[in-house]
């Protein structure tokens, strides 16, 4: 259900939306590069350290069915998706999750 305050979607709606947005931009960068260092990460997205963590968490669980393996040690994560899907297959799971 959208909320609409003085014409603007409201503080749930708006960050349910953000943290699909990094989800996506994060799956990108897993994808393309397999091993990324989560500070690096946190810094080009704007998010702190923990935040970044929490979405690789609720990343591995909404693509489970993609990914071959993972890994998530201090300072790095590391994702080996399944081949036979594609980047576009990816991003359109994680927009399922969305509520708009």
């Amino acid at each position: 259900m959208k909320v609409v305050i003085g014409g603007r979607i409201g503080m749930i709606e708006n960050y349910i939306e953000k943290e699909i947005m990094r989800q996506v931009k994060l799956t990108e960068y897993l994808y393309e590069c397999k091993k990324l260092v989560i500070s690096d990460v946190a810094k080009r997205l704007d998010v702190s350290f923990n935040t970044i963590k929490r979405d690789f968490d609720r990343l591995v669980f909404q693509l489970e069915d993609y990914i071959v393996s993972y890994e998530i040690t201090k300072t790095h994560m590391t994702v080996w998706f399944d081949t036979i899907y594609t980047r576009y297959d990816l991003i359109k799971q994680i927009y399922s999750y969305s509520k708009f």
